[in-house]
């Protein structure tokens, strides 16, 4: 096996990793949707007019927020579209070295351009999280005030 060919799977393979991370960063957003809705719904049912639940609510809107900012769809880095690819590799000059080259090159770029998004989504992801807990504890503190009134 080649030098080119090692790298080629190499490519491959950090390519998928990263596509692998993008499913699990969106099912990670799906999930903290889901808890916001949760939370949000008790809280408005025991819903009384206090500041405890007002920052409650607040919280689970930025919440929401954010976990929506990561879900929004993005310019992934992918293959070229249609026969880009192919029209620029297809002359009989070009060794099969420089086709597993360009090839790489590809899908090292298209690779970084999603670890960057990845990495945004993630941030996101990280205070979607913490607005959710927050969130949470005060609507818990809101709900034990109102039960000793």
């Amino acid at each position: 096996m080649s030098k080119m060919s090692v790298i080629k799977d190499a490519a491959e393979k950090a390519f998928e990793a990263e596509s692998s991370r993008t499913e699990y960063l969106l099912g990670k957003a799906e999930k903290i949707v889901a808890a916001v809705g949760a939370v949000t719904g008790f809280q408005l049912f025991g819903y009384k007019n206090q500041l405890l639940n007002w920052l409650a609510l607040m919280c689970l809107g930025l919440a929401l927020l954010f976990a929506l900012l990561a879900m929004r769809v993005k310019e992934f880095g992918s293959y070229p579209r249609e026969n880009e690819l192919l029209d620029k590799l297809s002359s009989d000059e070009i060794t099969e070295e420089i086709e597993e080259q360009a090839i790489s090159k590809v899908l090292l770029r298209a690779r970084e351009q999603n670890a960057c998004l990845n990495d945004q989504n993630a941030t996101l992801l990280a205070r979607s999280g913490f607005f959710l807990l927050l969130g949470f504890l005060l609507s818990v503190a809101a709900q034990m005030v109102g039960a000793f009134k």
